[in-house]
Order: C-alpha cells, then structure tokens, then sequence
C-alpha cells in the first residue's frame, strides 16, 4: 500500500510539473503576442496618441475627414495577372508604395492603410487631432483638399514613372477614386 500511495504521489507530481512547464510555454507565447500586438498599435497610431496599453484606449470622432483612395486599374491588374507572375507585380506595387509612404512624410496628412492594390490616406485632423470648431467652414475644407491634390498628382506622376509596373502591365496607371 505505501509503494503504490509514493507511485501515485510521484505520478501527480510529475503532471504538475508538466502542466506548470506546459502554462509557462503559454503565459510567454500570450506576453510575445501582446508585445507584437503593441508595437504594431506604436508603429500605425498617430504619435499625438503617445505611448500605447491598457490604461490609454483610443478612439475619436471626426466630424469632417477628407479621404483619398488609389487603386490600380483593376482591367491593367487582371491583363497582367493572367500574362506574368502574380508574386512580382506585387512587389512592384509594395515598392510604389513605398514611394508614397515617402511622400507623406513631408505633409500632415495620414496613411489609414493599404491593401493589395488599394492605398488610403486620410486628411491631416487624424494626425492633428485639431477639429476646427466648424469644421463646415470652407477654410478647413480647403487646406485638406488642396493637400490631398497635390500629393495625389505627385502619386500619379510617381507611379506613371515607374517603368517597371508599368511595362508589366501593359502600360496600365494608377487612377484615383
């Protein structure tokens, strides 16, 4: 009876140990995740937000927000997606977008995303965090606008440029929406 109660004993200490290795494995799988999760959160919410936890959710409203879409030519991005490998036009347009992402550097404006073959930019209240007090006045509509045009002529002409892309396409632009 003593053999078989320090067997049993030694039986429910060994799975202790192996779900307490097993939890640890978990618990710092949970803590990587939540720190790539972070850095992400740091890396795209505007810095006027600051540090980034628990303690300091975000969310506002914006009552007048200009946006700007870019897209390929979806009938360019079909043509050349039956004639060449799919992998380098994406390359080719993760570099275009790269040059934007460049462009925007230089202004107020705010990059909310790209995806495939579509690039997002919202006027300078979400970088700012400034809401005029009427934002129905033409002013403020103006200076967003203007800024949106000018950097989405730069855009174009940008992208026309690129030989690359457009030599896989056929020729194929960017237009905007």
């Amino acid at each position: 009876y003593t053999s078989l109660t320090i067997l049993l004993s030694l039986r429910c200490k060994h799975l202790h140990e192996r779900l307490s290795r097993q939890m640890f494995r978990q618990t710092q799988h949970v803590i990587s995740q939540q720190t790539s999760i972070k850095s992400l959160l740091e890396q795209y919410t505007p810095s006027r937000f600051g540090e980034i936890g628990k303690d300091n959710l975000v969310m506002e409203e914006f009552p007048v927000v200009t946006m700007l879409f870019c897209s390929f030519d979806k009938d360019s991005v079909e043509k050349y997606s039956c004639m060449h490998n799919t992998h380098d036009f994406f390359a080719a347009v993760v570099g275009i977008f790269l040059d934007f992402d460049d462009l925007l550097e230089s202004t107020k404006l705010y990059k909310l995303e790209n995806v495939g073959t579509h690039y997002i930019i919202a006027s300078s209240v979400v970088t700012t965090g400034i809401v005029p007090s009427d934002p129905d006045t033409p002013e403020v509509r103006t200076e967003d606008a203007v800024a949106l045009v000018e950097l989405a002529t730069e855009m174009v002409a940008m992208s026309d440029a690129n030989q690359k892309i457009n030599t896989m396409v056929g020729g194929g632009a960017m237009h905007l929406k």
